[in-house]
């Protein structure tokens, strides 16, 4: 599998935005007549369990943290468009007499079962999810530890200024 580290592209393309410590691993995608076969990734550490996650669109899923483990997130049907933030110190590059101490660096990526990609978002990083289109997605993920809701720290969505209602343009 590819690793791969992506930064730039237009909302028209599939995107590969990603905070500093998140990975895109370009899984491999096999088609033929009857149907495809995707492998997400081989080779990453100890995977604990997998699950899969619906979410209908107008939906979003998240914002959440994890202080330990690792999500390995992937979209199997539909578009998916995931979002990870993280609350930045220091100045962006805004010019000079800016008086901004901290912000929010949003990063994405819209994927689906053929265009496969494993978004790995590591222990402390904000991350959410939705449809990017009109048809429902579902998320396999592939933690590293076996959930525990000790681990876990949620946001509501209004706690992150990302504009969710760019999500279905």
């Amino acid at each position: 599998m590819e690793r791969q580290e992506c930064y730039a592209t237009t909302k028209s393309q599939n995107v590969f935005l990603f905070a500093q410590a998140v990975e895109a691993v370009k899984a491999d995608l096999h088609l033929d007549a009857r149907g495809w076969v995707m492998v997400p990734m081989c080779d990453v550490g100890h995977i604990a369990y997998v699950y899969a996650t619906m979410c209908l669109p107008n939906v979003v899923k998240g914002w959440h943290r994890h202080k330990s483990h690792t999500d390995r997130l992937m979209c199997v049907s539909g578009t998916a468009r995931i979002v990870t933030g993280e609350i930045v110190s220091g100045e962006p590059d805004m010019g000079p007499g800016s008086l901004v101490t901290s912000y929010y660096d949003f990063r994405e990526t819209v994927c689906g079962p053929l265009d496969p990609v494993v978004v790995i978002v590591p222990p402390g990083t904000w991350h959410a999810f939705t449809p990017a289109g009109l048809e429902p997605c579902v998320i396999v993920n592939m933690p590293n530890e076996l959930y525990d809701p000790d681990d876990e720290e949620r946001l509501d969505l209004r706690d992150m200024p990302y504009d969710w209602q760019e999500v279905s343009k």
